[in-house]
């Protein structure tokens, strides 16, 4: 996968923006020409530039790291001049607010998913200390028993995911 590229008419000049999934790179073209690059790990990296002799920012943000939300927002004179979102999972950048609404009643709160994986995480370290410290007694049986119903679990909450998905009229068109 190559990096993502985000283009937009500013002040009458193309500008492009360029960030790797994978390397954090972050680069920002204008009318072709390199004006920036950077090597981010944050979840929001601010560009300052100047276009035409006045200020322009170029602000990249990841909005939703389980989903892969990715904003840009272009600033010219310290006022918003354009944004755009881009999904990982989609082929559309940009959602409107009926597709918005849409996901999020097909979506389950991401507190549930931490109340699943939080116990599981902790039933991992758990073996892995029982191991270490020879409990046979956790190690045969409690610990086995409660991987197999959180994994359950988890199981019956991805179904009735799917089919609350699958239940709901069939998103904007």
């Amino acid at each position: 996968m190559g990096p993502i590229e985000i283009q937009r008419e500013i002040a009458g000049h193309d500008v492009k923006v360029e960030v790797s999934m994978w390397s954090g790179r972050e680069r920002v073209l204008i009318d072709g020409e390199e004006v920036s690059n950077t090597l981010s790990w944050r979840f929001t990296t601010l560009h300052q530039l100047v276009l035409d002799g006045r200020p322009f920012e170029v602000e990249v943000s990841i909005q939703n790291l389980w989903d892969g939300r990715l904003g840009v927002v272009f600033r010219l004179d310290g006022e918003t001049v354009g944004v755009t979102r881009w999904a990982l999972s989609s082929e559309a950048s940009e959602e409107s607010d009926e597709e918005r609404n849409w996901l999020a009643d097909w979506r389950l709160p991401g507190w549930l998913s931490a109340l699943f994986w939080l116990p599981y995480l902790g039933l991992i370290v758990a073996d892995m200390v029982a191991t270490f410290t020879d409990q046979e007694a956790l190690l045969g049986a409690v610990i086995p028993p409660a991987l197999l119903l959180l994994g359950g679990l988890g199981v019956a909450l991805s179904l009735t995911t799917w089919i609350r998905g699958m239940t709901l009229p069939t998103g904007p068109n």
